[in-house]
């Protein structure tokens, strides 16, 4: 009977048809059988010892260390006589298994080699020492001169063997973990060592990499076990990122050197190569057994040998003098290159897809057995091509040496196809890891076998076309791989087998040896995992925000800091999230209402309230329109203020109000908080335009960011992954969609234009909510004011060539639009139908119709058409559009309604 609380979910790991033999002890502890084969419903899980429960008996066995196993009363299985013969009863049964010996002996390798044997689809030592090469020495290995590039030419020596042999060892640990935990939870045959009563067979042979750390995690601490899914789902997902990561860049990697080959003056884009590829990929994808990848495998090792012979004669002829080279480089290098290690080395990923297909699972931690093997070929060559490829080529050397090598020469030419050929076979090894998880989670959803092969290839085919998506949309995904590989890479190899290691092997009082050498592991990968990461955004970062030239932005930046009326980043940031951040915000439950409360988790933001009014009116004697007057000689007087520089000063005290209003509205929302289960999901199809024009009014900042951009003192930072932009509409749309979403919970159906308007009218703090929030909306007028005028005072100043009379139009500018702006609010008092017909009109024209075209033009190289830009412009154009029509059609249609 299985104990509450403890274990995993039974339906986590699915029934299996099981064979089992019950036995008791005399006191000569001789065996003696009791019950034969028949059908056991096997739920792994964790506790004491081991609990068979039918209604025919009830055993529990002992773990010998905890005392003497319980006596059996009767047999498990009675025969009982049915049309004259004696049949056995079959039983349902509920096992636990936890106390087996972790000790892997002879007798454990002999029983599981017998198991493995049977697999349809073994393969031999052979096989998987190929696979494994193969899965290993992929693009990472001809780009480890860039390594020793960037960490001197003998310290890189050091670090390549010495961060190969940690990886080594933390490979055979995930070896011989995932070995204990076959044994442990799934015991193939025979006897259980520490358990008295029971042998069974489930037919489970292996475990992938998730369920590892899943089953390690469940084994540790009592308090940790609840939480062992998790660990599970944080490796799949690591795994998931490196493997297809580095799919999409065999793609990129094998049409380059396509390209380079067949079309050295570029003609076609890269994304044709990466199209021609994707058939051929598709093809040898659809291999669903490994050991036929074997085959494949074995051709591309053949090349690659000899497109390294070729590789090795161009390095080694006329080679320079090595005493030229830095022995050791900048040590703000050094992260880059380890990331380029790891993404080299690391099989983490696949060497238990390859473990548990191979028939002699226990050759594999031979000293001479496949791992240490494998990679000591993988040492050699990576080692030879990454040492000698920098001597030969110093600092010129590229990203992959490949490149190196000349582009008129025929034999040079033929080891770029030989190259490509072995990374087009070594396709389907990297997809295979992944692959395998998602197939045995279909396998628990579809026990039909005709539906589950036709889910599989669908689900094939669909990865595939997704890496080629990545590979197409984003050609240039090097600082992007590198930085999952730093990530990934990492913790797969280090951080989580070293974890699992200490969960299965930790004994209280004997284990400090063991905690120590795990924590040195530990250590390093971390080190390496953090600075890997951190250099590899900083080089994205550089990339990102110096694409246009790094000279080109020293200039500007230059220039900026002479202009008198220029803001810092600090500054630009305060006037872009006040620019952004206004009454729309407050007005966002009203979205959530128009179109559901899952259907608008997206962005949104911006709105006029109608605070003062409440405050100050409740009983509305006055008509909205006399409160809309009182703000005009406000309004007047705050767009007298010419300088951007000078708005950041009431946009940083509206700022600070309404953080002050934000919290106040929390705790009105959470008070009495009620269940969100009584709101829709997604609500009538026709309100949502409606949600779709007050999201574009509230978020969209395109009118803005330009001005803010022209007085900004260091523009470049703006596009920096942490820079202004970035920053600052992570702020909004996290205080956006807290504000909508628990507003909209909070009051469902009765929500109005404003969520301050549901606050309560007769208590002192809520009032003080709604006078923050109008004297918020009365010092962001300014902001958002700034853009228009700025255009017509440009034009203006072209025209008008007096300093004093263009100074004197330039005031009659700013006044005269105060005053329209004033009319429209008069003439249109009703606010949420009037902003969804704005946002709706002139949000998705500036934000999603002008910024597409502008793109297409500015990036248009001629014949050589970029793909993936027309198809990212083009989606965003049609969202725009389909906003746009239904949004302005949907506004206009109700504000006729409510007038009339």
């Amino acid at each position: 009977m299985k104990k509450e609380g403890s274990g995993l979910p039974p339906s986590r790991y699915g029934l299996h048809e099981c064979s089992f033999i019950l036995y008791s002890f005399n006191q000569a502890a001789s065996l003696r059988a009791i019950s034969a084969v028949g059908s056991l419903d096997c739920h792994l899980g964790l506790g004491s010892g081991l609990v068979v429960r039918s209604n025919s008996a009830y055993i529990r066995a002992i773990p010998r260390n905890y005392g003497p196993p319980l006596a059996v009363s009767e047999p498990l299985m009675p025969l009982q006589e049915k049309d004259g013969e004696k049949k056995r009863i079959e039983h349902k049964f509920e096992v636990e298994i936890v106390s087996a010996s972790g000790t892997l002996d002879q007798t454990f390798y002999r029983q599981f080699h017998s198991a493995r044997a049977k697999l349809p689809s073994g393969v031999t030592d052979e096989q998987a020492m190929m696979n494994l090469i193969k899965a290993v020495i992929g693009t990472g290995i001809l780009s480890l001169s860039q390594a020793f590039h960037n960490s001197g030419l003998w310290f890189a020596l050091i670090l390549v063997v010495f961060t190969n042999w940690i990886n080594v060892l933390c490979l055979r640990k995930m070896i011989r973990c995932a070995h204990i935990i076959c044994k442990r939870y799934i015991t193939i045959a025979g006897d259980i060592p520490n358990v008295r009563l029971l042998t069974f067979s489930t037919g489970r042979t292996a475990v992938d990499y998730g369920e590892m750390g899943e089953l390690a995690v469940a084994l540790g601490p009592q308090r940790f076990r609840r939480h062992a899914h998790l660990f599970r789902e944080a490796i799949n997902i690591f795994l998931y990122l490196l493997q297809f990561g580095s799919c999409s860049v065999y793609f990129i990697f094998a049409a380059e050197n396509i390209r380079q080959v067949a079309d050295p003056k570029g003609y076609l884009p890269i994304v044709a190569y990466i199209a021609f590829l994707l058939p051929v990929e598709l093809l040898l994808c659809s291999i669903r057994q490994l050991k036929w990848l074997a085959v494949p495998s074995t051709i591309a090792n053949l090349l690659y040998l000899t497109a390294f012979g070729i590789l090795f004669y161009y390095i080694f002829d006329n080679m320079p003098d090595w005493r030229r080279l830095p022995a050791v480089q900048n040590p703000a290098m050094w992260p880059l290159a380890f990331g380029s290690i790891m993404f080299a080395f690391s099989s983490a990923g696949t060497i238990l897809p390859i473990e548990n297909r191979c028939k002699t699972p226990g050759n594999l931690l031979r000293w001479n057995g496949v791992v240490n093997t494998s990679y000591g070929i993988i040492t050699i060559l990576s080692v030879a091509v990454g040492m000698f490829g920098y001597i030969k080529y110093g600092d010129a050397i590229q990203g992959s040496i490949t490149l190196n090598m000349p582009k008129d020469e025929v034999l040079a030419m033929s080891a770029k196809v030989m190259v490509v050929t072995t990374i087009i076979l070594s396709f389907p090894i990297q997809f295979y890891s992944p692959m395998e998880v998602i197939t045995a989670i279909l396998k628990r959803r579809f026990k039909n076998e005709k539906t589950m092969l036709l889910v599989e290839y669908a689900v094939r085919y669909a990865l595939v076309f997704v890496t080629f998506a990545f590979a197409a949309l984003v050609p240039r995904l090097g600082l992007f791989i590198s930085l999952v590989g730093a990530l990934t890479a990492s913790s797969l190899a280090f951080l989580f087998p070293t974890l699992i290691d200490v969960l299965l092997h930790y004994e209280p009082g004997n284990s400090t040896f063991l905690i120590i050498k795990n924590a040195l592991i530990f250590a390093f990968g971390l080190i390496g995992l953090m600075t890997g990461t951190v250099t590899t955004i900083e080089a994205i970062e550089k990339n990102a925000t110096l694409s246009v030239d790094d000279e080109y932005y020293k200039q500007l930046h230059a220039i900026r800091a002479k202009m008198p009326d220029t803001v810092s980043d600090e500054q630009a940031m305060m006037n872009l999230i006040k620019a952004v951040v206004g009454t729309g915000i407050l007005s966002l439950p009203q979205a959530f209402h128009n179109s559901g409360l899952w259907c608008l988790i997206r962005l949104y933001f911006s709105r006029r309230s109608l605070s003062l009014f409440e405050v100050a009116d409740p009983d509305r004697t006055l008509p909205l329109t006399a409160y809309v007057a009182m703000f005009l000689p406000v309004e007047l007087a705050l767009c007298s203020i010419r300088q951007l520089r000078w708005l950041a000063i009431p946009s940083t005290v509206a700022n600070g109000l309404y953080i002050v209003a934000f919290i106040s509205i929390f705790y009105y929302v959470f008070s009495d908080f009620p269940s969100w289960q009584r709101l829709p999901s997604i609500q009538d199809v026709a309100l949502w335009p409606l949600a779709f024009g007050t999201i574009m009014f509230a978020f969209n900042c395109s009118g803005m960011i330009v001005p803010i951009e022209n007085r900004c003192r260091t523009p470049g930072n703006l596009l920096k992954w942490n820079g202004v932009i970035n920053v600052s509409y992570v702020i909004i749309t996290a205080i956006s969609s807290a504000v909508g979403f628990y507003g909209y919970i909070k009051y469902g159906s009765e929500i109005r234009g404003s969520i301050t308007l549901n606050l309560p009218q007769s208590e002192p703090l809520a009032q003080a909510v709604k006078i923050m929030t109008a004297i918020t909306i009365i010092l962001s007028f300014p902001i958002q004011f700034y853009s228009a005028t700025e255009v017509l005072i440009e034009l203006m100043n072209k025209r008008v060539k007096s300093p004093k009379k263009a100074f004197l139009m330039e005031y009659a500018i700013r006044y005269l639009v105060v005053v329209v702006i004033f009319a429209f609010a008069v003439l249109i008092p009703r606010l949420g139908l009037f902003i969804s017909l704005v946002g709706a009109l002139t949000g998705s024209i500036l934000g999603f119709f002008f910024p597409p075209i502008i793109d297409v033009i500015v990036q248009y190289r001629g014949h050589k058409r970029p793909v993936w830009l027309y198809i990212n412009n083009l989606l965003c154009f049609a969202y725009g559009m389909i906003g746009l029509v239904s949004g302005t059609a949907t506004s206009i249609a109700a504000i006729v309604k409510s007038f009339s």
